[in-house]
């Protein structure tokens, strides 16, 4: 499937170290599945609307760990966790914080 070598190249360049953090707007469990090639402890997933925006840039600003996956339109298994879908509550925080975002990223 050519979304998996997408997906497959994307985590090689996250394993090297080329990217350490990923916007996805992507639902299913594909890049989820390419990530488990990682450690455990080198990659964590977040999804926008399980947390409010104010956890999500304080998460992408932690160091640990190196890559930082966040799911911007949610998770396919979010509803079945009982969270809404994102687009109900707008997207003003990402525009809010992106310059801090970018600044922080570019700086390391």
């Amino acid at each position: 499937m050519l979304l998996a070598k997408g997906y497959r190249a994307l985590t090689r360049l996250l394993a090297a170290g080329y990217l350490e953090v990923v916007f996805t707007p992507n639902m299913d469990d594909t890049l989820d599945d390419e990530l488990r090639t990682l450690k455990a402890d080198e990659y964590r997933i977040w999804v926008y609307g399980e947390m409010t925006s104010a956890e999500l840039v304080a998460a992408l600003e932690y160091r640990s760990p190196r890559v930082k996956v966040l799911k911007l339109h949610g998770d396919i298994s979010s509803a079945l966790r009982g969270y809404p879908a994102p687009g109900a509550r707008g997207w003003g925080w990402l525009s809010k914080h992106s310059s801090n975002c970018s600044r922080l990223l570019l700086s390391q």
